[in-house]
């Protein structure tokens, strides 16, 4: 979903609406919750009772304004409700970054329930990437992560809406890095998530691509608005060489557990959902390529974990 940096403080702001419903115990300077009333009692990401209280409001906030838009991401590219609804402002043409994580692939190679919708098309990537090229203001920056065989799919996708012959669309072409970006996981990184894309436990290795809206003068135009480390992940690797290793696992607080179906029907066991990120790569990946108080969406919203590292 959309978050700027005046929202996100305006609705950390209100933490008393956030009371109702929340279980909280205090243990070791530390607040435990109940995660969505699932029974799963784990350590929010931070440990401050107020920011507790502004992180699950936010969350709620953002779960109401998903369902509100009916899932569909072309309703957010034509008004952004503000919380009351009085207002509307579009977002056209002004987007900083824009990730996106499609949900798909996911389930089906791990032979999955509920996996008959878990086709990534090239009919569904080219209308992806159209509202995508749409959003994002000169100079802004998009990365859809996938697996290793579906990048050079993605970078052609990306070039037929660089290409197109449309006079009003040429402002938002997009210009393709030739490398994606690698994501290496730590050693160890056993947390039940593993490779997204594959049921192989050795894949570690996560693909994004990346490109930048044109429209800026050439002396202006950067791969990256910040080419440094943010030590969010201790990576070894420079920030402009694309490669980030050391990637940390998901943490307990940020695990968000999803049923699965056992064999004689009933859902019982939790997994970590196969497409969440921690929060520290997507952490880092904000500070790289947004400034403080520049408009980021995250397309999918699965976990809201891109909003929540944003805030």
């Amino acid at each position: 979903m959309v978050e700027d940096a005046e929202r996100g403080t305006a609705e950390r702001g209100t933490a008393p609406k956030a009371t109702q419903g929340l279980q909280t115990t205090a243990l070791s300077q530390n607040v435990w919750y109940d995660v969505e009333g699932t029974g799963i009692r784990a350590p929010p990401y931070p440990t401050n009772l107020d920011d507790v209280i502004g992180y699950k409001y936010c969350e709620k906030e953002m779960s109401r304004n998903f369902r509100l838009h009916n899932c569909k991401f072309e309703h957010l590219i034509e008004v952004d409700h503000n919380k009351s609804g009085e207002s509307e402002v579009s977002i056209e043409g002004r987007v900083q970054f824009l990730l996106s994580d499609p949900p798909y692939g996911t389930r089906s190679e791990r032979r999955l329930e509920n996996s008959e919708h878990d086709i990534l098309t090239e009919k569904g990537m080219s209308r992806s990437a159209r509202s995508s090229s749409t959003l994002l203001r000169p100079g802004g920056h998009i990365i859809p992560f996938c697996s290793w065989d579906q990048v050079p799919l993605w970078r052609d996708v990306l070039r037929k809406v660089t290409y197109m012959d449309d006079s009003d669309t040429m402002r938002y072409s997009l210009v393709i890095d030739e490398q994606p970006l690698h994501f290496v996981r730590s050693l160890g990184n056993s947390t039940g998530n593993v490779g997204r894309r594959s049921c192989r436990l050795h894949q570690t290795t996560e693909y994004a691509v990346h490109a930048v809206c044109a429209g800026v003068p050439y002396a202006q135009q950067h791969w990256m608005v910040n080419c440094e480390n943010f030590h969010y992940v201790a990576s070894r690797y420079p920030a402009y060489h694309a490669i980030m290793d050391q990637v940390p696992p998901i943490s307990n607080s940020e695990m968000l557990m999803w049923s699965v179906k056992n064999l004689d029907g009933k859902y019982t066991r939790k997994r970590v959902r196969p497409e969440q990120k921690c929060r520290a790569l997507l952490n880092e990946l904000i500070c790289w390529f947004s400034q403080p108080g520049d408009l980021v969406v995250g397309m999918f919203a699965g976990t809201f974990s891109t909003p929540m590292a944003w805030m």
